[in-house]
């Protein structure tokens, strides 16, 4: 028996294939398109609680080392500091300013006075008589020169070597003399320093 077309069936087999096709056009289209369009209260609840937090990461490698920088400004001068405590007194048990022809201003000696120099010739001084056992000599002359190459120097000498340049007795001898290059010359008559420890 044939089956017959009529427009129920045509009706009924329309209406399926749109009902498909609605459901596919519903599957690949969203109808919300924004967090905006729900509500507060919801996308709350759709928020998971934070984590833990990880482990610490490991410890970078040490970076080059920068440039020098600049040097900085000079900083102000200190005020003056306070003034120190007086030291202590030398070790020296006899000092003096000898002049040319021996004497001894009593205002720059100590232990040491004119009756105990001796100036037998020229450049030559001996000490005697002093208060005082003398152990070492150091002598300055008072603003030596140098003019016409000349250069002039001082020696010392204590004990036997003193009494072999002044004879028995002597406690002490400077000497007083200029130098030409590589040459000793003669003795000076020049005042110079003296002290005794």
């Amino acid at each position: 028996m044939r089956t017959r077309i009529t427009y129920a069936n045509v009706a009924a087999t329309l209406a399926l294939v749109f009902s498909m096709s609605g459901g596919a056009l519903a599957a690949t289209h969203y109808l919300i398109t924004s967090t905006k369009q729900i509500s507060p209260k919801v996308l709350k609840k759709l928020k998971g609680a934070t984590g833990p937090s990880g482990a610490t990461g490991a410890t970078g490698a040490t970076g080059k080392e920068g440039p020098t920088g600049k040097e900085g400004a000079a900083g102000k001068e200190g005020p003056a500091g306070k003034e120190g405590k007086e030291g202590a007194a030398g070790s020296a048990v006899g000092y003096a300013l000898v002049l040319e022809k021996g004497e001894v201003p009593g205002a720059t000696a100590k232990g040491v006075s004119a009756a105990d120099v001796s100036h037998p010739s020229t450049g030559n001084y001996c000490f005697s008589k002093l208060g005082f056992t003398p152990h070492n000599v150091v002598a300055a002359i008072n603003h030596p020169s140098t003019r016409n190459g000349i250069i002039e120097e001082i020696s010392t000498a204590v004990g036997a070597e003193a009494e072999a340049e002044c004879g028995a007795g002597a406690q002490a001898y400077v000497f007083v003399g200029s130098v030409e290059p590589g040459v000793f010359t003669h003795g000076l008559d020049r005042s110079f320093f003296v002290t005794f420890n």
